[in-house]
């Protein structure tokens, strides 16, 4: 039963190896950040569209933004691959005007694992601007050859144009980790967008991609409000194209959200569940 197992997985990275990376989905190790559930569904945005959590991962500056006091856990099988599961988990809070949060992230199975540990830190710079900074902990584990660790250096910055628009720029791994005892460089990532309400029941965002090693890619979301306590995302992200949807039910102070993503050039989908609870906002 043990070999069987384990030949499934072998079965599983062959198929992820084979299909995924000519097809322009995987690059190289950590090259696909967690994201929201809502985040997910809204066009795979690196920005926080709704102060979800779980998106201090890709922007600490949204602690500030949000004014979170809360924690998010979400829930993956990326492609439909059974023995592949993606988990994430994040906790912020304020206090006297500085954001923090820490999140953790895993990403594989028992053959090839990705994991990371970030340490958030944000504060606001003047009444429009916030900044912040991710410390990460990078851990790569393969079966049979050992782990790696490294650490990587993340910012964001957020300013409010009006109560309205917001622009937000990302950086990820400033410093230039590299893993391993080859060296494999982790992606350089730098994404600029806006996001705003064009009325009280409908968002918009859109967002440039740019991994400093690849082609770019644009990202673009909505968000519709069609009762006070459900919320429907959808969205679209070029290079390679991928439609998004999903859903987010906000009861008191908790949400649960799904949201899918679908690769229709290799027909493949991933779904994804999240819940959470944002003290101070939901």
């Amino acid at each position: 039963m043990t070999i069987r197992r384990l030949n499934n997985s072998y079965k599983s990275i062959l198929i992820y190896l084979l299909f995924l990376i000519p097809a322009g989905l995987l690059f190289a190790a950590f090259e696909k950040y967690p994201t929201s559930t809502a985040n997910m569904a809204f066009g795979r945005l690196n920005l926080n569209i709704k102060g979800n959590i779980l998106d201090i991962i890709n922007e600490p500056s949204s602690i500030i933004n949000f004014n979170m006091k809360g924690s998010e856990v979400i829930w993956n099988r990326p492609f439909q691959i059974n023995e592949l599961q993606q988990t994430a988990f994040a906790f912020g809070l304020i206090y006297k005007n500085w954001g923090f949060g820490v999140s953790a992230s895993t990403f594989g199975n028992n053959i090839y694992n990705e994991s990371i540990l970030v340490l958030s830190v944000a504060k606001a710079v003047k009444t429009r601007l916030s900044l912040g900074v991710n410390i990460i902990l990078y851990q790569l584990k393969i079966s049979d050859y050992g782990t790696a660790n490294t650490l990587g250096l993340s910012a964001s910055m957020r300013y409010n144009i009006n109560n309205k628009w917001d622009w937000v720029t990302t950086i990820r791994n400033i410093n230039y980790p590299k893993i391993g005892a080859s060296k494999d460089e982790l992606p350089q990532v730098i994404t600029m967008g806006f996001v705003g309400a064009m009325h009280k029941y409908f968002t918009i965002a859109t967002e440039w991609e740019q991994d400093l090693a690849y082609k770019g890619a644009i990202k673009f979301g909505v968000m519709v409000k069609p009762l006070k306590q459900l919320l429907i995302m959808t969205g679209y992200v070029s290079n390679p194209g991928q439609l998004t949807a999903g859903c987010s039910i906000n009861i008191n102070k908790m949400y649960f959200e799904y949201g899918t993503i679908a690769y229709y050039d290799l027909g493949l989908f991933t779904h994804q569940l999240g819940i959470g609870i944002n003290l101070d906002r939901r």
